[in-house]
């Protein structure tokens, strides 16, 4: 087998991942009471997040900057439609920043602090790739105290590209002077993180913190 040079690994729900108690929802939840006053149902919240994020995914680029911020606010327009249009702006710019900056929400583990050092102990280059924004993402690096672990960080705003497409991953390869075959790429979600990193032809592993995919038939950390 090839050595490994690389570890490329997903940020939010792989490296940075919510405190106890919390997901996603309950952080949006907790964004939409503290911005506007109001209190959502979690289950609707989930089902109108799973609707506006497919629709609006696949009308945004991936350079849009601002495309969390339209997904929020369409949440927002969904589930109070009193809101006025302007104060759901304002609150969806204002949770998409908060979501993925706010270190009160999330929690490195020690487990993934230790295999992120021991990595880098043997030389091998950890690098973010996300489909998120760089300023944030290096916000939280340097706030968790990840600097000296992480050798380079990539996010789709960026590269101009998002997972799962091919492009995203062979930017990174491309910037880094890397192979596919000697990189693994970890990620909680099954397509974007593993399925399409493997069919590129990196060692694809699936994050699944908390067991949901006890069937899936590669590589897995629980």
């Amino acid at each position: 087998m090839t050595p490994k040079r690389a570890i490329l690994i997903d940020a939010m729900f792989t490296i940075f991942v919510p405190q106890d108690g919390l997901d996603r929802y309950e952080i949006k939840k907790k964004l939409i009471k503290k911005l506007l006053g109001k209190d959502v149902d979690v289950e609707n919240l989930k089902r109108v997040y799973a609707q506006k994020r497919a629709y609006w995914e696949n009308i945004l680029p991936a350079r849009h900057g601002d495309k969390w911020a339209i997904i929020d606010r369409e949440i927002i327009r969904e589930l109070l439609p009193d809101v006025p249009l302007e104060d759901a702006m304002r609150a969806g710019h204002d949770i998409a920043i908060e979501f993925l900056s706010n270190p009160d929400f999330y929690e490195v583990l020690d487990s993934t602090r230790y295999f992120l050092e021991k990595a880098v102990a043997h030389g091998i280059r950890v690098i973010i790739a996300s489909n998120q924004d760089k300023e944030r993402l290096n916000s939280l690096v340097l706030q968790f105290g990840l600097r000296s672990l992480i050798s380079s960080v990539y996010a789709s705003t960026e590269i101009k590209a998002e997972k799962p497409d091919p492009g995203f991953f062979y930017e990174i390869l491309r910037r880094e002077s890397l192979q596919p075959y000697e990189c693994v790429m970890i990620g909680n979600n099954p397509q974007n993180d593993v399925e399409e990193s493997e069919n590129v032809g990196m060692t694809g592993v699936l994050y699944d913190r908390h067991d949901q995919y006890p069937l899936w038939p590669s590589n897995r950390i629980v």
